[in-house]
């Protein structure tokens, strides 16, 4: 090879001081090679910063650590790269900090963690799930490799029809990795976007959402009875004041009773297994029949008046019982769902239809009518996908990780912000959040961004400017309808 000519000359800032790039080009030095006229240049060099940028890639590696692990403020942001000697004004903070999610992009990076999965576990596992912020507008769907828990695919999508899924969920299967199974939730269009590519594959059911949604009716009647049952309790607000300007025995037990009452003010559980208002009822009973205890011996009025106030959860008795026996039935099908050794899909899908028959017959009362309809209609629609971890225990029953998933992103969204709501958030930026969260534990980060060549980046980013130039459109309508469909007809009539 010989040196032709100097293709670029760049001083760029990094973390450890200025250096000066020369990268320089060589051309074959065999005159009839086919390729003597091609540069070779430095692949290297080209790496250590992107174009048109003056900081080096550790940068922002660095910047993307302070944002979006640290939760830094692009104030902070700029303070911190000012004090180590990297000079940043306030638009560049904004800039870097946008743009190093372009570079989280996680194909080439993926494939390698996907190859070190399939020699430990002999294959992968897909799970997949999606987020709506608002009605109406687009869905992210996210794509996660269960095993290892790396995001393979994340994209926004304004249909989630079966087909559209298929298009997202085909470059994945074309890496061409053994597929051990699927996991989902009881999104119906997943599974059959799912079994049209890879028919034949174990597919899984969340359990989990089986379990709320069959168990909605049973926690909208817990609800109002929690409502209820705190509504009656409320009128110790005085009593406890009484008590506060006394120092007797007496004034001592009544605030530690309406301590008790107030801790069960804020009972909360965990439906649909564990459901606050049947604690609510059976802790103010209990409450209620330790100051009866107390009322037998000796009965102040202070006391007495709590105990008229606790004794209004008698009124509800038969609304507790109620959901009890629905919570009951809940729990014998979680129980049938317990996975064990012994257990196969066969198994349990016939102890299961066998519970469903049995509980459609004995359900009879009108106030049954609703449960008995909601348990059998989601029970068939989860049907075909809810036995699969049995014969495969390597498959997990529920996507809980993929949900957890969403929730980190949100609270970290909220500890940045401070901002209730991410619906801008995702609207707005989509998949490119999901890498940002996906990338930021990765150690190393740097070698990761030089694989990403500049031109993979203006794709993306490209393809970002092109979505977010939809929802400007949106915001302009909604601020001016008027104006924006006169432009609209003054572009059509003076084409």
């Amino acid at each position: 090879m010989d040196y032709c000519h100097t293709v670029s000359k760049k001083t760029i800032s990094t973390l450890h001081g200025v250096k000066t790039i020369v990268n320089k080009g060589y051309r074959c030095a065999n005159p009839e090679c086919k390729n003597a006229s091609t540069v070779h240049r430095s692949a290297q060099a080209e790496h250590l910063s992107v174009k048109h940028i003056t900081y080096g890639m550790d940068v922002l590696a660095f910047v993307g650590e302070l944002r979006f692990k640290e939760h830094k403020t692009r104030k902070e942001i700029m303070d911190i790269l000012n004090e180590r000697g990297l000079l940043c004004r306030s638009a560049m903070s904004k800039n870097y900090t946008k743009d190093i999610r372009f570079y989280f992009v996680p194909e080439d990076h993926s494939k390698k963690i996907l190859q070190e999965t399939v020699e430990t576990h002999g294959g992968i596992i897909l799970s997949m799930d999606g987020v709506q912020p608002e009605k109406g507008n687009e869905t992210l769907y996210v794509i996660r490799e269960v095993l290892s828990g790396t995001i393979l695919a994340a994209k926004n999508v304004k249909s989630s029809s079966t087909e559209e899924l298929m298009e997202f969920i085909k470059p994945i299967l074309e890496y061409e990795f053994p597929i051990l199974g699927f996991v989902s939730d009881g999104q119906k269009s997943i599974r059959l976007a799912f079994e049209r590519l890879s028919p034949g594959t174990p597919y899984q059911y969340c359990q989990f959402h089986y379990l709320k949604d069959i168990a909605k009716p049973v926690v909208d009647k817990d609800r109002k009875l929690k409502t209820n049952i705190k509504k009656k309790l409320r009128g110790i607000r005085e009593i406890e004041k009484k008590a506060l300007k006394e120092d007797t025995l007496e004034s001592e037990v009544t605030l530690a009773y309406t301590t008790a009452i107030r801790s069960v003010l804020l009972e909360d559980g965990c439906p649909p297994l564990e459901l606050p208002g049947v604690k609510v009822f059976e802790k103010t009973k209990e409450i209620q029949k330790s100051l009866k205890n107390c009322l037998d011996k000796k009965g102040p009025l202070a006391l007495e008046k709590l105990f008229r106030i606790v004794s209004n959860v008698d009124n509800f008795t038969k609304d507790y019982h109620l959901v009890v026996r629905l919570q009951t039935r809940i729990r014998r099908i979680a129980n049938i769902l317990e996975p064990s050794k012994r257990k196969t899909s066969k198994s349990v899908e016939k102890r299961l239809r066998s519970y469903l028959v049995e509980t459609e017959k004995k359900l009879t009362k009108d106030a049954d009518a609703e449960f008995v309809d909601n348990l059998l209609r989601y029970s068939n629609g989860f049907w075909n996908g809810l036995f699969a971890c049995y014969d495969h225990p390597i498959l997990p029953r529920t996507n809980n990780d993929h949900e957890l998933f969403f929730r980190k992103i949100k609270r970290r969204h909220r500890r940045i912000t401070g901002l209730r709501s991410w619906n801008r958030y995702i609207m707005r930026h989509g998949e490119y959040i999901v890498f940002a969260e996906e990338a930021i534990n990765d150690s190393n980060i740097v070698d990761r961004l030089t694989s990403v060549n500049y031109e993979r980046y203006c794709d993306e980013m490209k393809s970002w400017k092109e979505r977010t130039d939809e929802h400007v459109k949106r915001y302009q309508y909604k601020r001016n309808p008027g104006d924006y469909l006169k432009a609209i007809e003054e572009k059509w009539l003076n084409k």
